[in-house]
């Protein structure tokens, strides 16, 4: 019985993701052409860049479609791992509460600096994809001007720079922002740990120990899922 509820749930779930993702995926196309079809010509076309518009529909969409599914499973699977963990915490011992809400404010506050540095990366790596679209419409419109006048070395070395400038903000800062992020959530997982064990120690003889195992065991399992968690959220926003 307990297989097949959970056949039921997970083909339940698995249809309803794929009809979300679907949704998302088909409004963002559908919001993206008519706002680009119904743009003023002096006022967009003629200010935005070619490459800009085809790095939306093109490396944007690509993401969306392949890694936003992806990503969301994840999200909401950490989502649910630390609810249920914080849940089962609470039913053990209602005095988790107090020490469950700064470590709370904390997260959210590093979620939020975790986010704008995350979303500023993005948005730095987006800018910088768009001068390679357009210098390849440009070669591919003057390819025949390029190899009279023998430009090639020019737009080779005018690549090649284009191209460093798009991977810097792959290279380094990441890794440094989700240092930032990791750190903070091992100390508050390793917090709540300590506040769990804490009340183990003072209660013992009034909780189950079933359940206070159990619980230690969930509050453990926060430890990287935190910082999962922020990453995730990030990466979906």
């Amino acid at each position: 019985a307990v297989t097949a509820m959970l056949c039921v749930v997970g083909l339940v779930r698995a249809a309803v993701y794929v009809r979300l993702i679907e949704r998302i995926g088909g409004g963002s196309f559908t919001y993206m052409c008519c706002k680009v079809l119904n743009a003023s010509v002096p006022l967009f076309f003629d200010v935005v860049p070619t490459g800009r518009i085809l790095n939306r529909f093109s490396k944007d969409l690509e993401v969306m479609d392949t890694q936003l599914p992806e990503v969301m499973n994840e999200f909401f699977t950490c989502v649910a791992f630390v609810i249920s963990s914080i849940v089962m915490c609470t039913l053990v011992s209602v005095y988790a509460l107090l020490g469950l809400v700064p470590l709370c404010l904390v997260f959210a506050y590093i979620r939020r600096y975790y986010t704008a540095s995350f979303r500023e990366l993005q948005r730095m790596e987006s800018i910088s994809r768009t001068p390679l679209y357009v210098l390849f419409q440009e070669v591919l419109t003057g390819l025949v001007h390029i190899r009279a006048y023998g430009l090639q070395s020019r737009i080779r070395e005018d690549f090649l720079a284009k191209l460093d400038a798009n991977n810097r903000p792959d290279v380094l800062p990441p890794p440094l922002v989700g240092s930032f992020s990791g750190f903070p959530g091992e100390f508050i997982a390793a917090a709540f740990i300590t506040v769990m064990t804490g009340l183990v120690i003072f209660f013992g003889r009034q909780l189950d120990a079933a359940l206070t195992g159990l619980a230690l065991s969930a509050s453990a399992g926060l430890i990287g899922r935190l910082h999962q968690t922020v990453k995730t959220s990030a990466d979906v926003e």
